[in-house]
């Protein structure tokens, strides 16, 4: 999921799994313990792809609805004071950014 060379559909892919699995724990869904305690290693992997994403020409420009919900989702699980520190440092930006207007004065 790391590699640079990794094709999008694989990485969306992982991506759309691993929003489900947590979707389901956050519900409360059968087995969803199991599931959370397979993402749970791989937080700080998630993170880094997440980092990547965001960098991207591409992305600066509209970010993924997918992504962000995992984003989002990943703040109730993460424990360890340097995953944080990544986590923090994906959110910040995105929440205090200004929308930007379009000329007629309207927010995009």
């Amino acid at each position: 999921m790391l590699n640079e060379k990794s094709k999008v559909v694989v990485r969306k892919s992982i991506m759309a799994l691993m929003e489900r699995l947590l979707a389901a724990a956050d519900n409360e869904v059968q087995h969803a313990e199991e599931g959370l305690k397979l993402i749970k290693p791989y937080i700080p992997e998630l993170l880094q792809r997440l980092k990547m994403n965001f960098t991207t020409k591409t992305a600066k420009q509209q970010l993924d609805k997918c992504d962000l919900n995992v984003l989002s989702m990943l703040t109730k699980h993460v424990t360890e004071a340097e995953t944080c520190d990544s986590l923090l440092q994906l959110l910040l930006p995105i929440l205090i950014a200004k929308p930007r207007r379009t000329p007629g004065g309207s927010p995009r």
